[in-house]
């Protein structure tokens, strides 16, 4: 008997091992730690493509709620990460409305999964999956449950570099603002009782370097201020105003 080609046979087999694309994420970004946590955990995973991050800003103050950042940073770090940035503005009169443009954009551009950097407050969760319902782009979080402790420690041994903008004064006094999240700082943190990723809402950080970054995103600093039991340091950029 004649032998028959191998050729249509190998086709076939080429076909079913053809790469399937990786899903294209956006990740939700409030400029500190947690967000940093979640892109280096995506990017190390090799199985999802993180094509853009998204921020919620104040209009009014053109910066980030509580973290007290300045849109001008989120566009630099955007730059030295090398991703598109996706603004979207705070309503105060209705402040659930803020997803619907980001949704329609991602929409467009085929994006699958919103990613998030939430670790284990399950009400945030929810908070967060209920957006989601019925819009077509599911939901990730690659940190939750994580211990921070040991996620805070691994950060910055990585070489993150973050400096505290925020902190609840019930749970760490003013002088915290505007330190550098060092392991000594984390363990001052943790012995007046916080979660040492202030994942309880204790404090809020913003990173300005690290293996991650292209290069340091540079800024001065502004007075603190204490409000209605909260304390910011304003941060803003050295470098020219772009429009956001």
């Amino acid at each position: 008997m004649k032998a028959q080609p191998m050729e249509p046979l190998q086709r076939t087999i080429k076909s079913e091992f053809t790469a399937v694309p990786r899903p294209k994420i956006w990740l939700s970004w409030s400029s500190g730690k947690d967000s940093y946590a979640a892109l280096q955990y995506l990017r190390a995973e090799k199985r999802y493509h993180v094509e853009a991050i998204f921020t919620v800003i104040d209009p009014v103050k053109n910066q980030v709620p509580m973290h007290a950042v300045s849109a001008e940073l989120l566009l630099q770090q955007a730059d030295v990460l090398g991703l598109q940035i996706h603004f979207s503005k705070l309503d105060a009169n209705v402040p659930d409305d803020f997803i619907q443009p980001l949704l329609d954009t991602a929409r467009q551009e085929d994006v699958r999964l919103f990613a998030f950097g939430d670790l284990f407050l399950e009400d945030i969760r929810q908070y967060r999956e209920d957006n989601m319902v019925n819009t077509g782009i599911g939901t990730l979080f690659p940190l939750w449950q994580q211990p921070t402790g040991e996620l805070i420690r691994n950060l910055i041994g990585s070489g993150m570099r973050a400096i505290i903008t925020s902190v609840d004064l019930k749970a760490l006094p003013a002088s915290f603002l505007g330190r550098e999240l060092t392991l000594e700082v984390v363990e001052q943190i943790i012995a007046l009782g916080c979660d040492p990723c202030g994942e309880n809402g204790e404090y809020h950080s913003f990173v300005f370097d690290g293996p991650l970054f292209r290069h340091p995103v540079t800024f001065v600093t502004e007075e603190p201020v204490v409000k209605d039991g909260f304390g910011h340091l304003g941060l803003q950029s050295t470098e020219e105003k772009p429009s956001v």
